[in-house]
């Protein structure tokens, strides 16, 4: 509890600016390596994962880009013409943030860049989950409602 009146920290503005965004992930997340050749991934069905696009990280994990949904939705079917090598190649800058900031800041940011979903990033930048807007207000609606934090866990990279 924050300190103050004992019912203070319960508003969920004031849960939401205390609580670190890792405690909020709640689905899990895939991520594609930077190498996967581009003929493989558009073959998969993780594309269909996320509204918002699938994080693209390098060999130890680390964040290099977005592969947005409308890149995912547009590009198919690739031409071996079109000089596309990897999905290194069709990944964009994503908005991130680290698993230890506040809720509250998260949602700063995704108001700022005008965004619905996060990737959230520990240590060396390491994928660890995505933050979408419904999840973190459900969060944040469940302890200012019972104090407790759900039951359910964080998101790893698969």
């Amino acid at each position: 509890p924050m300190p103050g009146n004992a019912t203070e920290w319960r508003f969920p503005p004031a849960v939401a600016a205390a609580l670190p965004v890792g405690l909020a992930l709640v689905r899990p997340v895939v991520c594609f390596e930077d190498s996967l050749p581009w003929s493989e991934a558009e073959r998969t069905p993780w594309l269909s994962g996320s509204p918002f696009g699938v994080p693209v990280v390098d060999h130890r994990g680390a964040l290099v880009g977005l592969l947005p949904a409308t890149e995912t939705a547009l590009a198919f079917p690739a031409s071996p013409a079109d000089g596309i090598a990897s999905v290194a190649h069709r990944a964009v800058s994503g908005v991130w943030v680290r698993e230890s900031e506040s809720l509250g800041e998260a949602f700063a940011t995704m108001g700022k860049r005008r965004v619905r979903e996060v990737t959230v990033v520990g240590d060396g930048l390491r994928v660890v989950g995505v933050l979408r807007d419904v999840d973190a207000l459900r969060f944040v609606s469940y302890v200012a409602r019972t104090g407790t934090r759900p039951g359910f866990g964080g998101a790893d990279c698969a």
